[in-house]
């Protein structure tokens, strides 16, 4: 009886214990926490810094990007209260918005209102004039009794500090908006303008004096709301933790084309005033970078980003002239002769500069270094390297990076790369940019590269001493931004590959071999999977022969016409195209006997993307039809894969794409990645899309009955080789492929390939 008792009081101690907690609302009060808390924000017009202070109007700036940034840490919803600084300012004083952005710090401020632990950015205040003004100069005495105008903020402040204590006069003017500085500016109502350096947008009418103070700046807090401040910390904790640089990248975002980074100092515009023309030394045989076509002019990057430099710096009338050089000291030595202006490219870090009597811009380029070798190298440190005599940038990156390597030098790359095939020595180094594109050629299929560790930037060098072109150079390299020499490379990489006629014979003498081979074998898979249909359905051995002849006539046409092309000597696209499908019937045949297998690379996938990129583009010019290359949701940019196969299945779909479709129309290329239930695999979906796509599914089906048929094209059967080929990689990838045609509207070819996800990279 006491047993039951015991047992009943615990029963009703758990019904009351749940009724207490039920009662108590905590579902409630879930709910009410999981919404999001809206935080009211000060929002005012400032160039680049926040732009879009009205309702309606699309918000673009630093601080709109780092409000947004802070969202995903603290998931805040913003409600935007818009109007000028200093009456935003009142209001976070009121307690009318939570959050200002792009306060200094003030002592007599911080009683009043709540600074984070962190600055969000720092600034330099300058000040700027009409650069036709020549009585004012960089001396700060030549400000005496001119106009300044300045808006009520910070800048104020620290201005009439500055002037007091240099002991210059000067009239300030107040305004209460930029844009009403600006305008008076503009109109030369004033002779000087204080300004945010990189939070002004630059201006073709001004040059920047000097900088007359700097500060941190920060997100501010109304003082009541320790709560958000408290957030705002955590938030900027983390962030700075999880993205270290990420202040570095939105300052290169928004302040390229600012004031500071735009408007020419003194040293510069002296420079400018003292030459109409300027030359620049060049490397030769060394695309991307550089190097001097047929006609004697220069090409490459250096071709292209000199008068881009000059254009986003307005300088347009400034005349550039270039000369080649074959050796990189005879290149640095008519810097130092002052036979040119500028050198490029350059490299070495700055002692090898400092010995060679040159600066070093801020980098063009940053790029991996390639080590080449034919058999493994541990360690590199006590191996022997081949290096270009003629390009001593190679010799700095091994003499920086691998102190007690050996070094033999040679007359050019292609010499080195010979002399590792040879195991004269065990490796040698090739430029990032350089290294994929020039082993793809045939004389280096036994050469292999790994990428090292160690970065090697490309930078422009001037001599020592003449610092306003350097300025120049760095400015219009800011402005241009991290990717544009980057994008200019792959241009040029493809003219490091050139498959020769010598290439060609050499290799075609086991070609034909492979020719009777693959005829015979694909001959007989097809025309024995054809006798035992037609067997099956009791076809009499008139059709099965009518059958076979129109399949055997069908593969001889194929081959026919490059065979006779490169026979006539008409150039090695015909040749090419005869490779090709010498390679798919094989394939095709090994497919068949199960003597297919798929490696597992580590793949860099935008790298990949810009190689077929390229390629694509260039056959898709033949039929002046337009690229648009698009991804989506891409995580894993670093994944595990067959990456000769993957390009192979791709490229064969590709050009099959490119053939069917109509000239003169636009092909979208989409990738993007969808999930699958295996957290190390993901898919990867490749779509292309346009008008005009008139892709035979045919191929898609049974290859014998395909060919078998005399309604066929030449060419047609061609493309349904490659395919059929892609087809079957695809599906040993575990992938497929599918086509929706849509005749006058817009069809699709739809690409699955699920891979492996590269955690360790």
């Amino acid at each position: 009886m006491l047993s039951y008792k015991n047992s009943f009081k615990k029963i009703l101690f758990c019904i009351l214990s749940f009724a207490v907690l039920v009662f108590q609302s905590p579902c409630l009060a879930y709910a009410e926490s999981a919404q999001p808390k809206v935080v009211r924000v000060g929002y005012y017009e400032n160039e680049i810094f926040e732009e879009g202070a009205a309702e309606g109007e699309v918000k673009t700036g630093y601080a709109y990007e780092y409000y947004m940034k802070l969202s995903e840490y603290t998931g805040w919803r913003y409600e935007y209260v818009y109007g000028r600084y200093t009456d935003l300012y009142n209001m976070l004083l009121d307690g009318e918005i939570d959050l200002l952005a792009g306060l200094a710090y003030k002592e007599e401020r911080a009683e009043h209102i709540g600074y984070p632990e962190v600055a969000m950015g720092s600034e330099a205040y300058v000040l700027v004039k009409h650069s036709s003004d020549i009585e004012i100069t960089s001396d700060i005495k030549s400000i005496e009794g001119h106009k300044i105008g300045v808006i009520n903020n910070a800048l104020l402040d620290v201005l009439r500090d500055y002037l007091k204590e240099n002991d210059v006069t000067a009239n300030i003017v107040v305004y209460k908006d930029n844009e009403k500085l600006m305008d008076a500016f503009d109109a030369g109502k004033i002779d000087i303008f204080a300004a945010e350096g990189s939070g002004t947008n630059s201006r073709n009418n001004a040059e920047v004096l000097f900088a007359y103070g700097n500060t941190d700046y920060y997100m501010c807090v109304n003082k009541n709301r320790k709560d958000i401040l408290d957030e705002l910390n955590n938030a900027q904790s983390h962030l700075f933790y999880d993205e270290p640089y990420y202040l570095s990248t939105l300052n290169a975002k928004y302040y390229a084309s600012s004031l500071s980074s735009q408007a020419l100092s003194e040293d510069e515009r002296n420079w400018i005033n003292a030459h109409s023309t300027f030359t620049v030394g060049y490397l030769n045989d060394y695309l991307p970078y550089s190097d001097t076509n047929a006609k004697g002019q220069p090409k490459g990057i250096v071709k292209e980003v000199i008068p881009q430099i000059m254009s986003s710096l307005n300088l347009d009338g400034i005349e550039t002239n270039y000369i080649g050089f074959d050796n990189y000291d005879d290149m640095i030595a008519a810097i130092n002769d002052e036979t040119i202006d500028v050198a490029f490219p350059v490299a070495g870090g700055l002692y090898y500069s400092e010995e060679n009597g040159i600066y070093q811009s801020n980098p063009l380029l940053s790029s991996s270094t390639d080590l080449i070798y034919k058999n493994v190298v541990v360690y590199p440190d006590s191996a022997t390297f081949a290096v270009n005599k003629n390009n001593t940038m190679q010799l700095y990156y091994i003499k920086n990076n691998y102190p007690d390597a050996n070094i033999v030098l040679y007359d050019t790359i292609e010499e080195c790369l010979d002399a590792v095939l040879r195991g004269e020595v065990n490796c040698t180094t090739l430029n990032g940019v350089r290294g994929n594109a020039i082993l793809k050629n045939t004389a280096y299929k036994h050469l292999s590269l790994r990428q090292m560790s160690n970065t090697d930037d490309r930078c422009f060098g001037v001599k020592i001493g003449n610092e306003g072109i350097l300025r120049i150079l760095n400015r219009g390299i800011h402005i241009l931004g991290n990717d544009y020499a980057e994008n200019l490379a792959y241009r040029y990489t493809d003219e490091l590959y050139s498959y020769t006629k010598t290439d060609w014979l050499r290799d075609h003498f086991y070609i034909f071999l492979l020719i009777m081979l693959s005829l015979l074998l694909g001959i007989s898979f097809f025309m024995l999977h054809r006798i035992k249909i037609y067997k099956a359905l009791n076809y009499s051995l008139k059709q099965d022969n009518m059958a076979k002849n129109t399949f055997i006539i069908g593969m001889a046409n194929i081959i026919r016409v490059p065979l006779k092309e490169v026979a006539e000597g008409n150039g090695l696209e015909d040749g090419s195209r005869l490779l090709n499908v010498v390679d798919d019937v094989i394939d095709m045949s090994n497919f068949v006997n199960g003597q297919v297998s798929l490696n597992e690379d580590k793949v860099n996938l935008g790298n990949l993307l810009k190689t077929m990129d390229s390629d694509i583009r260039e056959r898709a010019a033949i039929k002046k039809i337009d690229i648009n290359f698009v991804t989506k949701d891409l995580r894993n940019n670093y994944i595990i894969v067959d990456k000769q196969r993957m390009t192979q299945a791709l490229m064969n779909i590709a050009i099959n794409v490119i053939n069917s479709s109509e000239k003169n129309t636009d092909l979208d290329f989409i990738l993007e990645e969808q999930k699958c239930g295996n957290p190390r695999i993901t898919n990867m979906i490749f779509t292309i899309k346009g008008e005009g796509v008139n892709i035979h599914e045919e191929y898609l089906k049974d290859p014998a009955e395909v060919f078998s048929q005399e309604n066929h094209k030449d060419t047609d059967m061609g493309n349904g080789i490659s395919l059929m080929v892609a087809k079957n990689i695809l599906k040993l990838m575990g992938g497929g492929i599918e086509i929706n045609l849509n005749k006058g509207a817009e069809s699709e070819v739809v690409i699955r390939i699920p891979v492996k996800i590269n955690y360790g990279m």
